[in-house]
């Protein structure tokens, strides 16, 4: 492609951008309707209530914004502290979340509210003994949540949140811990959560301290709190907190896509760190739309010149099928292994969310009821589930599975994905 062409296509991606940018600013909106959970932001989603109410929760102790990195060594030792997060997504390095374990087992505690969790730090405060290990929140959709708090509030007071956009409901994700990420071995405490046994507000003691997970940052936003009702319902949160200083983190706050990816086992995902410029573009729509359409401009620029300089393409002899012998060394690998009581609790696991997912069943309970009500709307016959049911209570029951146990578990829920409508 010569110096003209290449003109051109920097030409024509100033004009898109340009348009990408006067389109946003075009809507001239009254409000920012964008999740920034900013403590400077006046916005409805923007946290500049709580972030000043906090400030007087404990009048009498010291109130700390980090800006630039979670700075524990500056913590007095002889007072118990209590560190705040609240945003979309969490990004820290080895040395943060080393600082904020050892800050908690100092006897302090540490309270997150955002819409996904760093796996690492989750797999280091669930007990080895656990199954299922929360990697991340489940989420469903709908314009509104009611959330309830147990424990210290025996009234169970209901709260309902709405999620609006322009001063309109929408649906909204909203997110929550399944029951079968509930682990009695790692002490977790469950202190609220929904209507139907969902859950989004959880403690696990660390050491001499607590950590403290919940899954609605949407609840401490400017415009939740406008209303007294939901304003009762941050302060009964914030009840937990011991009186002392408050640690507020302005610094690890990122996008919820941002913080996933960093949760992937992509190691190009795991090298995104805080300072990487993209960690802010990722977060405002109008750049991170800038950045795609860089990338597909680039690939599409790519493509175009190797077109134009490609070399003759040789005879490919046809391709062998290699499925068979893909399947059959990965069928060896499992049973080399020998661990079938896992593979059988991971088919089990696939099978009760493909349940949810598609008849949205409330697998919580595998009882007459469930196995009633799955054959009703999957027209599959009630004995074949009550089969299923039954392998898997004698699989989780057992200490040891056979491979013609394995196999028959396999071909009877194979024959319900088959089978059902």
């Amino acid at each position: 492609m010569n110096s003209r062409n290449v003109a051109i296509v920097a030409i024509g991606l100033g004009v898109v951008i340009a348009l990408l940018i006067l389109f946003y600013k075009g809507q001239n909106q009254a409000f920012d309707w964008r999740e920034t959970y900013e403590e400077e932001s006046k916005q409805p989603y923007g946290t500049y209530i709580i972030y000043n109410l906090l400030q007087e929760y404990f009048p009498q102790e010291d109130f700390t914004t980090f800006t630039d990195s979670v700075h524990f060594e500056q913590v007095p030792i002889d007072k118990v502290g209590n560190y705040i997060f609240i945003g979309a997504g969490i990004l820290y390095d080895s040395l943060d979340m080393e600082d904020l374990f050892t800050f908690v087992d100092h006897g302090n505690n540490a309270f997150f509210s955002s819409l996904t969790i760093p796996s690492d730090m989750m797999e280091r405060l669930y007990a080895e003994e656990c199954y299922y290990h929360l990697g991340d929140y489940d989420a469903y959709p709908d314009t509104m949540i009611e959330l309830t708090l147990y424990e210290k509030h025996l009234d169970e007071d209901i709260f309902t949140f709405k999620a609006l956009s322009k001063n309109q409901t929408q649906k909204y994700d909203w997110r929550y811990i399944p029951y079968y990420n509930i682990c009695e071995e790692s002490n977790m405490e469950l202190l609220g959560g929904t209507l139907d046994s969902s859950f989004n507000f959880i403690r696990l003691p660390y050491g001499n301290g607590y950590f403290y997970f919940h899954t609605t940052p949407l609840a401490f936003t400017n415009l939740q709190l406008l209303e007294e009702e939901l304003l009762i319902y941050s302060e009964k949160v914030f009840s937990y907190l011991e009186p002392g200083p408050i640690y507020w983190d302005d610094y690890s706050r990122t996008s919820a896509f941002v913080a996933r990816q960093q949760n992937t086992n992509n190691p190009w995902s795991k090298r995104l760190s805080a300072n990487s410029p993209l960690k802010y573009i990722l977060s405002q729509a109008p750049l991170a739309w800038a950045w795609y359409l860089l990338l597909a401009l680039g690939m599409l620029y790519l493509i175009f010149r190797g077109k134009r300089k490609q070399r003759v393409i040789p005879i490919l002899e046809k391709n062998k099928n290699t499925s068979l012998e893909f399947i059959s060394t990965i069928g060896r690998l499992y049973f080399l292994r020998n661990n079938h009581k896992d593979l059988a609790h991971q088919k089990m696991r696939l099978f009760l969310a493909f349940v949810r997912e598609r008849y949205h069943i409330n697998t919580k309970d595998l009882d007459h009821s469930f196995v009633k009500s799955l054959a009703a709307i999957s027209e599959v016959a009630e004995e074949r589930i009550d089969q299923i049911v039954l392998m898997s209570n004698n699989v989780s029951g057992g200490s040891f599975i056979s491979d013609a146990t394995l196999i028959d578990f396999h071909k009877k829920i194979d024959y319900f994905y088959k089978n059902c409508k």
